[in-house]
């Protein structure tokens, strides 16, 4: 099947929940499904006796025998207790009033540990990739690079990654998260079938703009080549999940310069004082050194307005696209 005729079905007689539900799934542009959405049983048989269903999430109190004999490649079960259903199906379920996220993530993870990728490779598909990167060690770098981030997804389908060690993202987002960079990329080392499926279950958002969190060790940056890594980009590319993916490059990458060179586009943040200039002065150097000095043509050096952030990091996320430095962004993007 075509991954743009895999259906994501929702059945819940709890109209309101399921409607808001699919308005969920249709905003997370990186899910290559149509969203059909039932409050009535019996029409879901009708539909799905005629179109074979890729996923149905379906209620405790809507599921039946007649559904359980439909042809649903992952069904998953909306439980209203937590620690699992009741329902006497022998079918997963998912606690249905817990964070909209966190189910999408476990059903993807889930259908993706099932399904087989289809013809056995995953096509070659162009990937526009914004390298965000500060020889200066520019302090906001990161939030510039997420500006630049809920700027391009705006328009176009992005995902963020996080390059740098001790970025502190983990801190600054106020979250713990399950999943980060270094599981998508030992599920990429696997060459394991359902690939987009997988990752589009570790993936986190704010507002618009899709993301994984960062490698959690420094030193596994050191195992990992530039060349793994544009493999890796390729494959997110060939998923068509993204459009654009957004590079905050740390220094901690040993072959940052193949890194930099694979980027369609490459941002360099500054303050401008002494300091940095000797640092900017310093790392063109290197790249006359090892002949690389086209490169240096290829960075734009920006000078982003900062902004205001609390100890706490608190709302900054929130408040980036409707800051000076996020419209200075947009402005860079548009």
């Amino acid at each position: 099947m075509h991954i743009g005729n895999r259906i994501f079905a929702i059945c819940d007689a709890e109209r309101e929940y399921a409607f808001r539900f699919m308005e969920h799934l249709r905003r997370k542009q990186n899910l290559s499904f149509q969203i059909r959405v039932f409050t009535d049983p019996e029409k879901l048989i009708t539909f799905a006796q005629k179109t074979p269903l890729d996923i149905l999430l379906i209620s405790e109190r809507s599921m039946t025998d007649a559904v359980a004999g439909l042809a649903v490649k992952k069904l998953i079960i909306l439980s209203e207790r937590t620690g699992g259903g009741r329902s006497g199906f022998s079918y997963p379920s998912l606690y249905k009033y817990q964070s909209t996220d966190v189910i999408v993530r476990e059903i993807m993870n889930s259908y993706g540990a099932d399904v087989k990728r289809e013809g056995g490779v995953i096509p070659e598909r162009k990937i526009q990739v914004i390298g965000v990167f500060s020889p200066t060690l520019y302090p906001q770098k990161m939030l510039f690079s997420m500006a630049v981030g809920m700027a391009e997804a705006r328009v176009r389908r992005t995902l963020y990654l996080n390059l740098e060690a001790f970025s502190g993202f983990g801190e600054f987002m106020g979250c713990h998260f399950e999943r980060n960079l270094s599981d998508l990329i030992y599920l990429f080392r696997q060459n394991s079938a359902g690939f987009a499926e997988k990752m589009n279950g570790m993936i986190y958002s704010a507002g618009d703009l899709d993301y994984l969190p960062p490698i959690r060790t420094p030193s596994d940056y050191l195992e990992i080549s530039g060349e793994e890594w544009i493999r890796l980009f390729e494959m997110i590319g060939g998923t068509g999940s993204y459009e654009t993916i957004v590079l905050d490059l740390g220094q901690s990458i040993p072959d940052i310069l193949i890194l930099l060179a694979y980027c369609s586009r490459i941002l360099v943040p500054a303050s401008g004082d002494g300091l940095s200039n000797a640092r900017e002065r310093e790392f063109e150097s290197l790249l006359e050194a090892t002949d690389n000095l086209p490169l240096a043509g290829r960075m734009e050096k920006v000078a982003p307005p900062q902004m205001s952030v609390p100890p706490d990091g608190k709302n900054c996320v929130e408040r980036l696209p409707w800051s000076s430095l996020g419209g200075y962004a947009a402005k860079l993007c548009g």
